[in-house]
Protein backbone atom coordinates (compact mmCIF):
# COMPACT_ATOMS: atom_id res chain seq x y z
CA UNK A 1 0.00 0.00 0.00
CA UNK A 2 3.41 2.07 0.00
CA UNK A 3 2.33 5.62 1.23
CA UNK A 4 -0.39 4.17 3.76
CA UNK A 5 2.10 1.89 5.27
CA UNK A 6 4.54 4.70 5.52
CA UNK A 7 2.59 6.91 8.30
CA UNK A 8 -0.07 4.06 9.56
CA UNK A 9 2.03 2.96 12.61
CA UNK A 10 -0.06 2.31 15.60
CA UNK A 11 1.64 4.63 18.48
CA UNK A 12 1.52 2.67 22.06
CA UNK A 13 2.18 4.50 25.45
CA UNK A 14 4.58 1.45 26.25
CA UNK A 15 6.53 1.56 23.64
CA UNK A 16 10.20 3.63 23.36
CA UNK A 17 9.29 6.67 20.44
CA UNK A 18 11.37 6.89 18.51
CA UNK A 19 11.88 10.82 17.14
CA UNK A 20 11.55 10.71 13.55
CA UNK A 21 11.61 13.74 10.64
CA UNK A 22 8.12 12.43 9.00
CA UNK A 23 7.64 14.67 5.47
CA UNK A 24 4.44 15.58 4.80
CA UNK A 25 2.56 13.24 2.56
CA UNK A 26 -0.45 15.40 2.38
CA UNK A 27 1.13 18.04 0.42
CA UNK A 28 0.23 17.78 -3.27
CA UNK A 29 0.94 20.90 -5.42
CA UNK A 30 -1.97 21.01 -7.30
CA UNK A 31 -4.50 21.29 -4.40
CA UNK A 32 -1.91 23.81 -2.83
CA UNK A 33 -1.60 25.69 -6.32
CA UNK A 34 -5.31 26.19 -6.16
CA UNK A 35 -6.09 26.88 -2.43
CA UNK A 36 -3.17 29.99 -2.53
CA UNK A 37 -4.79 30.71 -6.61
CA UNK A 38 -8.24 31.60 -4.54
CA UNK A 39 -6.73 33.36 -1.43
CA UNK A 40 -4.77 35.72 -3.47
CA UNK A 41 -1.20 34.58 -1.65
CA UNK A 42 -0.30 33.50 -5.24
CA UNK A 43 -0.67 35.56 -8.80
CA UNK A 44 0.05 33.78 -11.94
CA UNK A 45 0.22 36.74 -13.38
CA UNK A 46 3.36 39.47 -13.41
CA UNK A 47 1.18 42.56 -11.72
CA UNK A 48 -1.49 41.98 -8.79
CA UNK A 49 -4.12 40.28 -10.59
CA UNK A 50 -7.75 40.08 -10.79
CA UNK A 51 -8.17 37.11 -8.44
CA UNK A 52 -10.36 35.18 -11.19
CA UNK A 53 -10.10 32.05 -8.88
CA UNK A 54 -12.14 33.56 -6.35
CA UNK A 55 -14.35 35.01 -8.70
CA UNK A 56 -15.05 31.67 -10.26
CA UNK A 57 -15.40 29.54 -7.28
CA UNK A 58 -17.69 32.14 -5.54
CA UNK A 59 -19.47 33.10 -8.09
CA UNK A 60 -20.53 28.75 -8.83
CA UNK A 61 -21.15 28.47 -5.18
CA UNK A 62 -23.39 30.98 -4.66
CA UNK A 63 -25.62 29.70 -7.46
CA UNK A 64 -25.19 26.00 -6.73
CA UNK A 65 -27.12 26.67 -3.36
CA UNK A 66 -28.72 29.83 -4.01
CA UNK A 67 -31.81 27.25 -4.54
CA UNK A 68 -30.54 24.60 -3.22
CA UNK A 69 -32.64 23.17 0.17
CA UNK A 70 -33.21 19.85 2.03
CA UNK A 71 -34.40 18.93 5.11
CA UNK A 72 -34.85 15.86 7.42
CA UNK A 73 -37.44 14.19 9.07
CA UNK A 74 -36.52 12.20 11.96
CA UNK A 75 -36.47 12.31 15.81
CA UNK A 76 -32.88 11.09 16.09
CA UNK A 77 -31.11 13.67 17.79
CA UNK A 78 -27.69 12.79 15.92
CA UNK A 79 -29.57 13.12 12.50
CA UNK A 80 -31.05 16.61 13.39
CA UNK A 81 -27.93 18.39 14.15
CA UNK A 82 -26.14 16.82 11.22
CA UNK A 83 -29.12 18.33 9.14
CA UNK A 84 -28.54 21.91 10.95
CA UNK A 85 -24.77 21.21 10.52
CA UNK A 86 -25.00 20.00 6.48
CA UNK A 87 -27.63 23.25 6.06
CA UNK A 88 -25.34 26.02 7.81
CA UNK A 89 -22.33 24.87 5.76
CA UNK A 90 -23.42 23.82 2.65
CA UNK A 91 -21.66 26.40 1.06
CA UNK A 92 -18.65 25.81 2.53
CA UNK A 93 -18.49 22.05 1.64
CA UNK A 94 -19.37 23.33 -1.67
CA UNK A 95 -16.04 25.93 -1.76
CA UNK A 96 -13.82 23.29 -0.80
CA UNK A 97 -14.85 20.77 -3.33
CA UNK A 98 -15.01 23.50 -5.76
CA UNK A 99 -11.10 24.80 -5.26
CA UNK A 100 -9.17 21.31 -4.28
CA UNK A 101 -11.36 19.21 -6.85
CA UNK A 102 -12.15 16.82 -3.61
CA UNK A 103 -14.14 17.19 0.23
CA UNK A 104 -14.17 14.40 2.96
CA UNK A 105 -16.70 14.52 5.65
CA UNK A 106 -15.50 12.83 8.94
CA UNK A 107 -17.94 11.99 11.15
CA UNK A 108 -16.52 11.32 14.99
CA UNK A 109 -17.79 10.55 18.42
CA UNK A 110 -17.83 13.14 21.33
CA UNK A 111 -19.43 11.89 24.52
CA UNK A 112 -21.48 9.27 23.03
CA UNK A 113 -22.73 11.92 20.64
CA UNK A 114 -22.05 11.86 16.79
CA UNK A 115 -20.63 15.26 15.60
CA UNK A 116 -19.03 15.89 11.91
CA UNK A 117 -16.52 17.30 9.97
CA UNK A 118 -15.76 18.71 6.74
CA UNK A 119 -12.30 18.21 5.84
CA UNK A 120 -10.74 20.19 2.88
CA UNK A 121 -8.51 18.45 -0.14
CA UNK A 122 -5.12 19.44 1.13
CA UNK A 123 -5.96 17.47 4.47
CA UNK A 124 -6.59 13.82 3.28
CA UNK A 125 -6.07 11.10 1.17
CA UNK A 126 -8.27 8.25 -0.01
CA UNK A 127 -7.94 4.94 -1.59
CA UNK A 128 -10.75 3.55 -3.76
CA UNK A 129 -10.97 -0.39 -4.53
CA UNK A 130 -11.38 -1.49 -8.14
CA UNK A 131 -15.39 -0.88 -7.99
CA UNK A 132 -15.05 2.47 -6.68
CA UNK A 133 -15.65 1.83 -3.30
CA UNK A 134 -14.08 3.99 -0.61
CA UNK A 135 -11.22 1.70 1.18
CA UNK A 136 -9.31 4.02 3.29
CA UNK A 137 -8.87 7.28 4.57
CA UNK A 138 -6.26 9.02 5.83
CA UNK A 139 -7.08 12.31 7.74
CA UNK A 140 -4.43 15.32 9.22
CA UNK A 141 -5.13 17.40 12.21
CA UNK A 142 -3.04 19.84 13.25
CA UNK A 143 -3.28 20.82 16.68
CA UNK A 144 -1.60 23.86 19.02
CA UNK A 145 -0.92 23.86 22.54
CA UNK A 146 1.56 26.88 23.41
CA UNK A 147 4.61 26.34 21.20
CA UNK A 148 4.47 22.69 20.53
CA UNK A 149 2.11 21.77 17.43
CA UNK A 150 0.87 18.40 17.36
CA UNK A 151 -0.24 16.82 13.36
CA UNK A 152 -2.58 13.89 14.38
CA UNK A 153 -3.03 11.10 11.64
CA UNK A 154 -6.22 9.57 11.40
CA UNK A 155 -6.34 6.44 9.70
CA UNK A 156 -9.73 4.37 8.45
CA UNK A 157 -9.70 1.49 7.02
CA UNK A 158 -12.82 -0.40 6.16
CA UNK A 159 -12.36 -4.17 5.08
CA UNK A 160 -15.41 -5.03 3.10
CA UNK A 161 -14.77 -8.84 3.47
CA UNK A 162 -14.86 -9.18 7.24
CA UNK A 163 -17.26 -5.77 7.84
CA UNK A 164 -14.70 -4.34 9.90
CA UNK A 165 -14.24 -0.68 10.28
CA UNK A 166 -11.02 0.16 12.36
CA UNK A 167 -9.82 3.46 13.07
CA UNK A 168 -5.56 3.88 13.89
CA UNK A 169 -4.16 7.36 15.88
CA UNK A 170 -0.30 8.59 15.02
CA UNK A 171 0.10 11.68 16.80
CA UNK A 172 3.58 13.32 16.19
CA UNK A 173 5.03 16.71 17.99
CA UNK A 174 6.84 19.18 16.68
CA UNK A 175 8.50 22.62 18.94
CA UNK A 176 9.58 24.37 15.27
CA UNK A 177 6.90 23.09 13.18
CA UNK A 178 4.30 25.70 11.88
CA UNK A 179 1.05 25.74 10.73
CA UNK A 180 2.24 26.84 7.13
CA UNK A 181 4.89 24.24 7.36
CA UNK A 182 4.49 21.36 4.67
CA UNK A 183 7.92 19.00 4.65
CA UNK A 184 7.71 17.31 8.67
CA UNK A 185 5.53 16.35 11.29
CA UNK A 186 8.70 16.01 13.66
CA UNK A 187 8.65 13.28 16.34
CA UNK A 188 6.53 10.64 17.16
CA UNK A 189 4.41 10.89 20.47
CA UNK A 190 2.07 8.90 22.60
CA UNK A 191 -1.51 10.51 22.08
CA UNK A 192 -1.26 11.42 25.97
CA UNK A 193 1.23 14.11 25.01
CA UNK A 194 -1.76 16.17 23.59
CA UNK A 195 -4.68 17.25 25.84
CA UNK A 196 -7.15 17.27 23.00
CA UNK A 197 -6.13 13.11 21.97
CA UNK A 198 -5.38 12.09 25.65
CA UNK A 199 -9.13 10.47 25.65
CA UNK A 200 -8.32 8.65 22.54
CA UNK A 201 -7.57 4.76 22.24
CA UNK A 202 -4.67 4.43 20.02
CA UNK A 203 -7.21 2.51 17.69
CA UNK A 204 -10.63 1.33 17.47
CA UNK A 205 -12.21 -1.02 15.53
CA UNK A 206 -16.40 -1.12 14.41
CA UNK A 207 -18.02 -4.73 13.82
CA UNK A 208 -20.44 -5.75 10.98
CA UNK A 209 -20.41 -2.63 8.99
CA UNK A 210 -21.56 -2.41 5.73
CA UNK A 211 -19.66 0.70 4.44
CA UNK A 212 -16.93 3.10 4.74
CA UNK A 213 -18.19 5.36 7.55
CA UNK A 214 -16.21 8.88 5.76
CA UNK A 215 -17.14 10.26 2.81
CA UNK A 216 -15.27 11.42 -0.15
CA UNK A 217 -16.25 13.02 -3.01
CA UNK A 218 -14.42 14.41 -6.01
CA UNK A 219 -15.09 16.96 -9.07
CA UNK A 220 -13.97 17.18 -12.40
CA UNK A 221 -12.56 13.48 -12.65
CA UNK A 222 -13.49 10.36 -13.84
CA UNK A 223 -10.77 8.21 -11.93
CA UNK A 224 -11.41 6.89 -8.36
CA UNK A 225 -8.62 8.41 -7.03
CA UNK A 226 -8.11 11.67 -4.42
CA UNK A 227 -7.60 14.39 -6.42
CA UNK A 228 -10.58 15.68 -8.69
CA UNK A 229 -10.01 19.20 -10.61
CA UNK A 230 -10.42 22.63 -9.49
CA UNK A 231 -13.44 24.86 -11.26
CA UNK A 232 -11.00 26.92 -12.54
CA UNK A 233 -8.07 24.50 -13.48
CA UNK A 234 -8.64 24.29 -16.89
CA UNK A 235 -8.58 27.89 -17.46
CA UNK A 236 -4.96 28.22 -15.94
CA UNK A 237 -2.91 29.54 -18.96
CA UNK A 238 -5.80 31.84 -19.90
CA UNK A 239 -5.74 33.58 -16.44
CA UNK A 240 -1.92 34.32 -16.74
CA UNK A 241 -3.24 36.26 -19.62
CA UNK A 242 -5.85 37.98 -18.01
CA UNK A 243 -4.02 39.08 -15.06
CA UNK A 244 -1.05 40.28 -17.72
CA UNK A 245 -3.54 41.92 -20.07
CA UNK A 246 -4.79 43.54 -16.86
CA UNK A 247 -1.22 44.75 -16.07
CA UNK A 248 -1.47 46.12 -19.46
CA UNK A 249 -4.62 48.65 -18.57
CA UNK A 250 -3.25 49.82 -15.83
CA UNK A 251 -0.01 50.44 -17.17
CA UNK A 252 -1.71 52.37 -19.86
CA UNK A 253 -3.60 54.49 -17.15
CA UNK A 254 -0.23 55.51 -15.32
CA UNK A 255 1.57 55.76 -18.29
CA UNK A 256 -0.94 57.84 -20.02
CA UNK A 257 -1.50 60.50 -17.01
CA UNK A 258 -1.29 63.75 -17.91
CA UNK A 259 1.99 65.92 -16.71
CA UNK A 260 3.36 69.09 -16.60
CA UNK A 261 6.95 68.67 -17.67
CA UNK A 262 9.08 71.90 -16.61
CA UNK A 263 12.52 73.12 -15.62
CA UNK A 264 13.90 72.65 -12.45
CA UNK A 265 14.65 76.09 -12.30
CA UNK A 266 10.97 77.00 -12.32
CA UNK A 267 10.48 75.36 -8.97
CA UNK A 268 11.08 76.55 -5.38
CA UNK A 269 14.61 75.32 -4.20
CA UNK A 270 15.63 75.15 -0.41
CA UNK A 271 18.77 75.09 -0.73
CA UNK A 272 22.11 76.86 -2.87
CA UNK A 273 23.17 73.10 -5.00
CA UNK A 274 21.35 71.98 -8.23
CA UNK A 275 20.76 68.87 -6.37
CA UNK A 276 17.30 67.15 -6.97
CA UNK A 277 16.19 67.11 -3.40
CA UNK A 278 16.46 70.57 -2.76
CA UNK A 279 13.69 71.38 -5.20
CA UNK A 280 10.33 71.52 -3.59
CA UNK A 281 7.36 70.39 -6.23
CA UNK A 282 3.68 71.81 -5.11
CA UNK A 283 2.45 69.88 -2.15
CA UNK A 284 0.19 67.21 -3.38
CA UNK A 285 0.48 67.23 -6.79
CA UNK A 286 4.02 65.52 -7.13
CA UNK A 287 2.77 63.01 -9.51
CA UNK A 288 1.55 66.18 -11.92
CA UNK A 289 4.63 67.67 -11.74
CA UNK A 290 7.60 66.39 -13.69
CA UNK A 291 11.01 68.37 -12.77
CA UNK A 292 13.64 68.28 -15.38
CA UNK A 293 17.30 68.78 -13.96
CA UNK A 294 19.87 70.14 -16.47
CA UNK A 295 17.37 71.40 -18.93
CA UNK A 296 18.49 73.63 -21.53
CA UNK A 297 17.69 77.84 -20.70
CA UNK A 298 15.54 77.91 -23.51
CA UNK A 299 12.98 75.20 -22.25
CA UNK A 300 10.53 76.44 -19.71
CA UNK A 301 6.94 74.26 -19.49
CA UNK A 302 5.89 71.10 -21.54
CA UNK A 303 2.51 69.54 -21.48
CA UNK A 304 2.22 65.57 -21.66
CA UNK A 305 -0.73 64.39 -22.14
CA UNK A 306 -0.90 61.16 -24.81
CA UNK A 307 -4.11 60.01 -25.87
CA UNK A 308 -5.10 56.23 -24.32
CA UNK A 309 -5.35 53.29 -25.93
CA UNK A 310 -7.94 51.30 -23.32
CA UNK A 311 -10.46 50.82 -25.67
CA UNK A 312 -7.94 48.36 -27.35
CA UNK A 313 -6.59 46.35 -24.44
CA UNK A 314 -10.32 45.88 -22.61
CA UNK A 315 -11.72 44.43 -25.73
CA UNK A 316 -8.44 41.75 -25.75
CA UNK A 317 -9.34 41.93 -22.31
CA UNK A 318 -13.07 40.91 -22.63
CA UNK A 319 -12.39 38.56 -25.23
CA UNK A 320 -9.66 36.58 -22.79
CA UNK A 321 -12.43 36.56 -20.07
CA UNK A 322 -14.79 34.87 -22.19
CA UNK A 323 -12.29 31.89 -22.68
CA UNK A 324 -12.35 31.41 -18.95
CA UNK A 325 -15.58 31.18 -18.47
CA UNK A 326 -15.78 28.53 -21.47
CA UNK A 327 -13.07 26.32 -20.23
CA UNK A 328 -14.99 26.79 -16.69
CA UNK A 329 -17.92 25.77 -17.43
CA UNK A 330 -19.44 29.25 -16.79
CA UNK A 331 -22.02 31.57 -18.98
CA UNK A 332 -20.92 34.70 -20.87
CA UNK A 333 -21.64 37.75 -18.68
CA UNK A 334 -20.32 36.33 -15.52
CA UNK A 335 -17.09 37.94 -15.54
CA UNK A 336 -16.99 39.50 -19.19
CA UNK A 337 -19.16 42.23 -20.46
CA UNK A 338 -22.28 40.65 -21.83
CA UNK A 339 -23.18 43.69 -23.63
CA UNK A 340 -19.94 44.22 -25.27
CA UNK A 341 -20.42 41.69 -28.03
CA UNK A 342 -24.00 41.00 -29.79
CA UNK A 343 -25.03 37.27 -29.27
CA UNK A 344 -27.59 35.05 -31.06
CA UNK A 345 -30.04 33.33 -29.24
CA UNK A 346 -28.81 29.95 -29.79
CA UNK A 347 -25.42 31.51 -28.70
CA UNK A 348 -27.07 32.66 -25.29
CA UNK A 349 -28.67 29.50 -24.94
CA UNK A 350 -25.90 27.06 -25.23
CA UNK A 351 -24.29 29.37 -22.51
CA UNK A 352 -26.55 28.85 -20.26
CA UNK A 353 -27.02 25.41 -20.83
CA UNK A 354 -22.76 25.08 -19.86
CA UNK A 355 -23.10 27.36 -16.80
CA UNK A 356 -26.14 24.93 -15.81
CA UNK A 357 -24.28 21.49 -16.43
CA UNK A 358 -21.33 22.54 -13.96
CA UNK A 359 -23.83 24.29 -11.25
CA UNK A 360 -25.89 20.54 -11.68
CA UNK A 361 -22.66 18.35 -11.49
CA UNK A 362 -21.78 20.65 -8.48
CA UNK A 363 -25.28 19.60 -6.55
CA UNK A 364 -25.12 16.15 -7.53
CA UNK A 365 -21.89 15.73 -5.79
CA UNK A 366 -23.45 18.18 -2.28
CA UNK A 367 -26.51 15.37 -2.32
CA UNK A 368 -24.14 12.19 -2.74
CA UNK A 369 -22.54 13.76 0.05
CA UNK A 370 -25.33 14.40 2.08
CA UNK A 371 -27.66 11.19 1.47
CA UNK A 372 -24.11 9.02 2.21
CA UNK A 373 -23.23 10.95 5.42
CA UNK A 374 -26.24 10.74 6.99
CA UNK A 375 -26.83 7.18 6.41
CA UNK A 376 -23.20 6.74 8.03
CA UNK A 377 -24.12 9.33 10.60
CA UNK A 378 -27.39 6.69 11.67
CA UNK A 379 -25.26 3.57 11.97
CA UNK A 380 -22.84 5.60 14.13
CA UNK A 381 -25.96 6.84 16.32
CA UNK A 382 -26.94 3.62 16.61
CA UNK A 383 -24.11 2.42 17.70
CA UNK A 384 -22.80 4.95 20.43
CA UNK A 385 -26.49 4.04 22.15
CA UNK A 386 -28.53 6.47 20.47
CA UNK A 387 -30.60 3.99 18.23
CA UNK A 388 -32.74 5.82 15.56
CA UNK A 389 -36.78 5.75 16.58
CA UNK A 390 -37.68 5.83 13.29
CA UNK A 391 -35.61 4.18 10.93
CA UNK A 392 -37.05 5.44 7.85
CA UNK A 393 -35.55 8.53 8.17
CA UNK A 394 -36.49 11.00 5.33
CA UNK A 395 -34.72 13.00 3.25
CA UNK A 396 -36.32 16.08 1.13
CA UNK A 397 -34.91 18.43 -1.82
CA UNK A 398 -36.21 21.15 -3.23
CA UNK A 399 -34.05 22.29 -6.19
CA UNK A 400 -34.99 24.62 -8.72
CA UNK A 401 -33.16 25.66 -11.84
CA UNK A 402 -32.32 29.42 -11.21
CA UNK A 403 -30.13 29.00 -14.41
CA UNK A 404 -32.03 28.38 -17.34
CA UNK A 405 -35.16 29.92 -16.19
CA UNK A 406 -35.51 33.64 -13.82
CA UNK A 407 -37.74 34.22 -11.11
CA UNK A 408 -39.92 36.06 -13.36
CA UNK A 409 -40.50 33.30 -16.08
CA UNK A 410 -40.98 31.00 -13.01
CA UNK A 411 -43.88 33.61 -11.72
CA UNK A 412 -45.70 33.80 -14.75
CA UNK A 413 -45.81 30.07 -15.61
CA UNK A 414 -47.49 29.74 -11.95
CA UNK A 415 -49.84 32.36 -12.98
CA UNK A 416 -50.45 30.66 -15.79
CA UNK A 417 -51.44 27.77 -14.12
CA UNK A 418 -53.28 29.25 -12.10
CA UNK A 419 -55.58 30.19 -15.35
CA UNK A 420 -55.60 27.08 -16.74
CA UNK A 421 -57.41 25.75 -13.24
CA UNK A 422 -54.05 23.40 -13.14
CA UNK A 423 -53.20 25.56 -9.60
CA UNK A 424 -55.54 26.62 -7.10
CA UNK A 425 -55.19 30.13 -5.46
CA UNK A 426 -53.81 29.00 -2.43
CA UNK A 427 -51.57 26.66 -4.05
CA UNK A 428 -49.92 29.46 -5.82
CA UNK A 429 -50.31 31.34 -2.47
CA UNK A 430 -48.29 29.06 -0.89
CA UNK A 431 -45.70 28.83 -3.66
CA UNK A 432 -44.90 32.58 -3.18
CA UNK A 433 -44.70 33.04 -0.22
CA UNK A 434 -42.34 29.92 0.65
CA UNK A 435 -39.99 31.91 -2.05
CA UNK A 436 -40.22 35.37 -0.45
CA UNK A 437 -39.56 34.06 2.82
CA UNK A 438 -36.38 31.73 1.42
Amino acid sequence: MGLFNRIRKRVNSSVNIQTTNTKDEFYNEKIDTWYNLYSGDLVLGKGKGLNLPKAIIDECCKTAVHEFNFNITTSNQDLLYTNQFLQKNVILMATHLTIGGAVALKPYISENRVGLVIVPATNFIAKFDSFGDLQEVLFKSIIKEDRTVFTLIEDHVYNKATKEYRIDYTLYKSNAYGLTNTTTYGSQCPLSDCSETRGLDDWVVFEDVDRHLCVVKTLGNTQYVNVGQSIFAPALDLIEEADNQFDRVMWEYEGGEMAIQANAELFHKTGSSNKPENYVLPEGRERLYVALYGASNDFNIDTFAPALRDSAYWVGMNNLLRRIEFNCGLSYGILSDANEQAKTATEIVTSKQRYYITIENIRSVLVECIDEILGNIAFLSGRVGHPLSDTAYKVEYDIEDGVMTSSEDKLNEKLLLVDKGVLTVDEFKEWYYSKKNK
